[in-house]
């Protein structure tokens, strides 16, 4: 029985193709609050189609009011599930085999309004890459003059309002 947080993955025969169906629970679909559960959705369904080396997912979505606001999340989810702290290691070998194209369908999806969240998604994605990359970082690593140089280059960035004082 479908439930939130559930999954279930249907292998078709004689391909190595799947289909993963995942529950999502009913206030999802029209409340803001419920963002963080499509974000999960987001970098399940990535990381799902990279453990199966699929080159292409789609998310369908259901009909709801909400949809650029949870493609945005969906977005933001799947980005996420990408990061990985190679500072002090290779990064991961991918051998042609991560996921090339990542689809989301659904009712009356404009393009010109999805943009502008799209691109949110991929700004909150670096922002947070970013983050992880400082916290895991030993401090002996990163002295104050690198966190400062860090914070330069976020508000010198051509997308940034910030200001920087460094006392």
């Amino acid at each position: 029985k479908p439930s939130p947080g559930k999954r279930f993955d249907i292998h078709l025969a004689g391909t190595h193709k799947v289909i993963r169906l995942a529950g999502i629970d009913k206030l999802a679909l029209t409340s803001e609050e419920s963002l963080d559960d499509w974000r999960k959705l987001g970098g399940d369904a990535r990381n799902a189609g990279a453990s199966h080396k699929a080159k292409k997912i789609a998310v369908i979505l259901p009909h709801t009011t909400l949809a650029a606001t949870i493609i945005g999340a969906i977005a933001e989810g799947a980005l996420l599930s990408r990061y990985e702290y190679t500072t002090y290691k290779k990064p991961k070998s991918r051998n042609g085999n991560d996921v090339k194209e990542f689809l989301i369908i659904g009712e009356d999806l404009s393009l010109r309004g999805l943009q502008p969240v799209i691109s949110e998604a991929e700004y909150r994605a670096q922002a947070v890459s970013l983050t992880r990359d400082l916290v895991n970082c030993p401090p002996n690593d990163l002295q104050p003059a690198d966190l400062v140089k860090a914070a330069r280059a976020v508000a010198n960035s051509a997308r940034s309002r910030l200001s920087l004082q460094v006392l």
